[in-house]
């Protein structure tokens, strides 16, 4: 079943089938390389489960041992713990369908020995490890005559590097002698298992599922949809297609569709993920199934007005254009009830869908008795266009509902203008029709996640949606989340289910409340999410924000709806985001997305996927955006900014890296004629020379190719002398097991350069305490480096592990939690004493401080952040003008103002500086 769930999701709707007499498609989905990449995520898991119950026969031979004799032995008992498959890519085959290609894979297996030598016997147990293990599986996709795919293994391999033993038992010793038989023996019978099991896995459980598939699909009680496949499944060497038949018909009386598909001409196209290619056909089936199952009648009453239009269906509002009224039916309720004479039939162009509605507009007046009197008929037409688009694997688009004509077909109340009508029903189509919901946001964890709610508020925003501040006005509430640690898990676990009683509480009230999870703890946790405790309805990973809008629509509709598929492309470039918080003084500006890194700790490549750069000519107009807005500070964001490239127009190809010294080892793309980092950042300081740039976060392993970095942080007033250099650990032993790609000696090279290049620059770094196997000597080591380096800022966390990782598979998290601890307490207290250290020579010198506001201690003090981004507050008090400007007076957020540091103080995670001189502001 795991090789059925892959390839499930790689042929995506073609599998979704129906008996079929269609030449022409109504619909066609095009799935290229990029968008398989997509589709092994939902797969791959699956599979990993599937080869993990593997059953292994016993096994037992004779070696014979030099100077020892024969040696009989047994394995028996044998337990695949676990077969994981880090990498892995699904590929398009022309005239055949599609490969799956495994490689670097690795599996683990315990189990019980004996061995028999002489008079000697003894048993014991032992761990066996594969590694490197290469799957490439061909699979052969069809069509039967009844429209449905086949699907067959034309061809499996599959190839195992090493296989090690690991022998616990009194006689262990003897493995070195006959350890070479036993491993080979487990090579050849796994590597013969494997493919078996592809091929009996798609025979007797893909092939049959595929035949007891459903010929049609439900939509609701009024339709259903005809999907089948017209063809079978045409693969090129980039792309995978599926035309699909994309008929609508009606679930009361299935008659036939009175027009004819026409030809559907596909682009060739393969840079974007998935294409979809839609015909009218798709779209006028629909309406026409709906008008013949009578559907397309809707009625409307007062109740269903908003309270806050200042408009109500009753016969005295109707009185003001048509007198006669209030007279026959004086201060009567009405109703309005709206139906198609004729099925609508919509045309598609190159600027996308257009329809004419015609609906009849029958008005009554409502009689004491509940009765219905006729008033009038009206003819009411109008136009509705659409416009759709396909932006990294996900269906968007926009509605436009343009102005309603009315004229007057009969009437029992006599003959009146219908323009005063006209002009109410344009009100009642955009302030009903077409309501706004509102949307309540919620933002946990770094930068990166308070970026992304501001990207998901625009996506909103463009598509009708309003926003709240207040959780009471919500109709929609979404939390973007973080999955770094458990602890920040644990508090959006809790924040849900309160929501869920105020969902509760709004339902009994009558009226609907939608929850949603977005960002990474979705990405990390969907299924759990979507099922435990039904407390969400919309998931949405860090790369489907555009998809927002269905998901809601969906949601809408009292379904869960989810999307968590992780892009190679998406970085929301022609997203300029909406400023979350209005009139603020900072903004973050993301320039890329995801990490390559793979540290082995680090869930974040799992969350938010593969790098990919924001193209330079985007992030420049967003800046020049918040700098025409007044943000006077922008955070430059990236898992790794100095592995930013600008790969719009070049491409790039891996090398290694030199660093600082031999204790730095990593892989980088070369530059081509591309554009890097330290142009970026060039760049940028150019577009205000007054709006103040920091950057985060640079890994320390790819810092040594930026030496221009450094020289732009000296020459550039407006660039931040601040640094955030991550260590994770002084040890380093633990640091090659996090993969960090240097080592202590290393790290501290590059800070004695970075201090050398830019005097003065203040330092902050990140640790984690308690990784996988630290010892207390590697405890000590990280004391004696955050000592040695005496950071500015820092941030040290517990190590917590997180399922996906490199750790999770591979290491023991051993270290028990009151050592963590313990062990974190000591950082800290570390940190902090050499943070005074290092901060006390502020103390008697002016700083220049971006005020943020007011002071979270007293409402007489200001707050703000200095060049270092150490916080310093001082007294709200009227300010010199040193510029001559104008009168002296009190510092604003946004302002800068330049103060003498008198004092500090300590304070977990950083320093807090505080100022008691008079502040001067600078122009």
């Amino acid at each position: 079943m795991g090789v059925q769930s892959l390839v499930v999701a790689c042929v995506a709707l073609a599998l979704c089938l129906a008996l079929t007499t269609a030449t022409n498609p109504g619909f066609v989905v095009r799935i290229t390389q990029a968008g398989l990449d997509y589709a092994h995520q939902h797969g791959i898991t699956i599979l990993e489960k599937e080869l993990a119950q593997l059953k292994l026969p016993d096994i037992s031979g004779d070696s014979r041992v030099l100077r020892v004799g024969k040696v009989r032995y047994e394995l028996s008992r044998l337990h695949l713990r676990s077969f994981h498959l880090p990498y892995s890519r699904i590929s398009p085959v022309p005239n055949v369908g599609l490969q799956v290609s495994i490689s670097n894979a690795f599996a683990e297996l315990d189990g019980d020995w004996r061995v028999k030598m002489l008079f000697v016997r003894d048993h014991g147990s032992f761990n066996l490890k594969v590694e490197n293990v290469y799957i490439k599986v061909s699979l052969r996709l069809g069509s039967d005559g009844s429209g449905k795919p086949t699907v067959s293994t034309s061809d499996c391999s599959s190839r195992i590097s090493k296989v090690r033993v690991h022998f616990s038992g009194r006689l262990e010793w003897l493995y070195n002698f006959f350890h070479n038989a036993i491993e080979s023996r487990f090579k050849k019978i796994l590597e013969t298992k494997v493919c078996d099991s592809v091929a009996k896995s798609v025979h007797n459980d893909l092939q049959r599922y595929l035949q007891t598939l459903p010929v049609t699909a439900r939509i609701d009680a009024r339709a259903g949809i005809d999907y089948s496949l017209v063809a079978p499944p045409s693969a090129t060497a980039q792309s995978l297609d599926a035309a699909l038949k994309g008929e609508f018909y009606s679930l009361v009386h299935r008659s036939t569709v009175p027009f004819s598909p026409l030809p559907l001409s596909f682009p060739s196209d393969h840079d974007h993920m998935v294409y979809f290619g839609v015909s009218s056909y798709f779209f006028n089936t629909a309406g026409f199934a709906y008008h013949t199952a009578g559907a397309l009648v809707f009625e409307i009453t007062d109740a269903m007005i908003p309270k806050d239009v200042d408009f109500h269906l009753n016969t005295t509002t109707f009185s003001a254009f048509i007198p006669q009224l209030e007279q026959m039916y004086p201060d009567m309720p009405m109703k309005l009830r709206l139906s198609t004479p004729s099925a609508p039939f919509l045309n598609i162009g190159p600027e996308g869908i257009s329809l004419r509605p015609v609906v009849d507009v029958q008005a009554y007046a409502i009689l004491p008795n509940s009765s219905l009197a006729p008033l009038f008929l009206l003819s009411l037409t109008g136009n509705v266009s659409a416009v759709i688009d396909v932006r990294s694997g996900h269906m968007v688009g926009s509605l436009d509902v343009g102005r309603i004509k009315l004229s007057l077909k009969d009437s029992v109340v006599g003959t009146f203008p219908v323009r005063l009508l006209q002009s109410i029903m344009n009100i009642f189509a955009s302030d009903i029709l077409l309501p706004r919901l509102n949307v309540y946001l919620e933002t946990y964890g770094c930068q990166m996640n308070v970026n992304d709610t501001e990207i998901a508020w625009t996506i909103l925003q463009r598509n009708g949606y309003a926003r709240t501040k207040e959780l009471e006005e919500a109709d929609v509430v979404l939390l973007v989340t973080c999955s770094v640690r458990e602890k920040a898990e644990q508090a959006i676990w809790n924040r849900l289910r309160h929501l869920k009683a105020l969902k509760a509480r709004r339902q009994q009230a009558g009226a609907r409340l939608r929850i949603g999870i977005l960002g990474c703890m979705a990405e990390r946790l969907k299924e759990e999410i979507l099922h435990r405790e039904k407390l969400v309805d919309v998931v949405a990973g860090p790369d489907a924000y555009r998809d927002l809008p269905r998901l809601l629509a969906v949601a809408e509709s009292g379904q869960q709806a989810a999307n968590v598929l992780l892009s190679l492309d998406e970085t929301y470039a022609d997203i300029l985001p909406v400023q979350t918080s209005a009139g603020g003084t900072t903004a973050f500006v993301s320039i890329m997305r995801g990490c390559d890194n793979m540290c082995t700790y680090c869930i974040v490549p799992f969350t938010r996927g593969r790098e990919r750069s924001r193209p330079i000519a985007s992030i420049l107009q967003e800046v020049r955006m918040l700098s025409e807005q007044g943000v006077k500070e922008v955070t430059l964001l990236g898992q790794n900014v100095n592995s930013y490239r600008d790969m719009s127009e070049v491409q790039f190809q891996s090398v290694a890296a030199p660093g600082l010294s031999r204790g730095f080892s990593t892989v980088y793309k070369a530059k081509l004629g591309g554009l890097r980092f330290a142009h970026l950042l060039d760049q940028v300081s150019r577009v205000d020379p007054e709006m103040r740039i920091r950057f985060t976060s640079p890994h320390p392993k790819d810092f040594p190719d930026e030496a221009s970095v450094l020289q732009l942080i000296r020459e550039r007033h407006n660039i931040c002398k601040q640094l955030h250099l991550p260590a994770q650990s002084g040890s380093t032993r633990v640091l090659e097991a996090m993969r960090r790609g240097y080592t202590r000696e290393a790290y501290l090279d590059l800070v004695h350069h970075v201090r050398d290049s830019v005097p003065g620059v203040s330092l902050s770094s990140d640790f984690i305490t308690g990784f996988c196997g630290e010892t207390e000597e590697d405890h000590q080591q990280t004391m004696s480096l955050l000592r040695e380096v005496r950071y500015n800022v820092g941030f040290l966390f517990a190590y917590s592990m997180r399922q996906k990782t490199r750790a999770y598979h591979r290491l023991q998290d051993d270290v028990p939690v009151d050592v963590k601890k313990r062990r974190l307490e000591e950082l800290i207290a570390a940190f902090r004493e050499e943070a005074a250290r290092a901060n006390a020579a502020l103390v008697g010198q002016d700083q220049l401080v971006l005020v943020e506001g007011p002071s979270k201690r007293s409402a007489s003090e200001l707050c703000g952040r200095n060049d270092g981004n150490i916080k310093v507050i001082f007294p709200d008090a009227e300010l010199e003008d040193a510029a001559g400007c104008g009168a002296p007076g009190r510092a604003q957020p946004g302002d800068y103002v330049l103060v003498k540091v008198t004092c500090l103080q300590c304070s977990f995670p950083c320093l807090v500086l505080f100022s008691r001189a008079p502040a001067t502001r600078r122009a």
